[in-house]
């Protein structure tokens, strides 16, 4: 495994964990280097996930104001 190479090149003490989304080929990953690796943390990437989460949000109908707003402010600073 290249990342492996690179870790042992680096030197493992120096990493505390793998991080990255959680489709189905990256979350294989993060296990397999985290069995190689017994000190590393598996961690799903929690920014992308809030992320997910706050477009959701931006979707429901009590924001649709909000999101006008934003768009017409964002527009007008782009006029300028």
């Amino acid at each position: 495994m290249f990342a492996l190479q690179v870790i042992d090149l680096i030197g493992r003490a120096n990493f505390a964990a793998v991080v990255c989304d959680s489709t189905g080929n990256t979350k294989r990953f993060r296990k397999l280097l985290t069995e190689c690796i017994p000190t590393m943390l598996n961690l799903a990437d929690v920014v992308h996930h809030l992320s997910l989460f706050l477009k959701d949000v931006a979707q429901m109908t009590y924001f649709k104001e909000v999101q006008f707003c934003f768009v017409v402010r964002s527009m007008h600073m782009l006029n300028k």
